[in-house]
């Protein structure tokens, strides 16, 4: 899955398997170890979602997901999912219809974002087990 993201490596840390993002930076060495739990918290979401719902370019979408994972965990709900999409469409630069409030959309936009919400909440659940273990 690596491969899948853009300029994306794996590596082992204390035998778990990260997804390292490239950053950039004068000193990536240092972010890099700084973002390996959001980007292991990403690949962990982008992993329990079918491709075909994944946007083009979203790598900086997942992200603000695993924050939503780690604020929220299994309680995310469509309007968090929303309003991360919203802020991610906003830093793309990108105008949209649906960049409204969660409750103004119509019900088949709406739950456009139940797939990203059910992935996040399974990826909390298996954040959950793994610690349980």
């Amino acid at each position: 899955m690596a491969s899948e993201v853009c300029g994306a490596r794996c590596c082992r840390t204390n035998s778990t398997l990260a997804l390292l993002l490239p950053v950039p930076t004068s000193n990536r060495r240092e972010n890099c170890r700084m973002m390996d739990y959001l980007s292991s918290d990403a690949f962990l979401i982008r992993s329990q979602i079918d491709e075909s719902h994944i946007p083009p370019n979203s790598n900086d979408l997942f992200l603000i997901y695993a924050v939503l994972l780690r604020a929220k965990g299994e309680s995310v709900t469509a309007p968090d999912v929303h309003d991360a999409w919203v802020a991610w469409m906003r830093i793309q630069g990108v105008s949209h219809d649906s960049s409204i409030p969660f409750d103004d959309l119509d019900q088949e936009t709406q739950n456009a974002d139940s797939p990203f919400v059910m992935a996040i909440r399974r990826a909390a659940a298996l954040k959950a087990s793994h610690s349980e273990q």
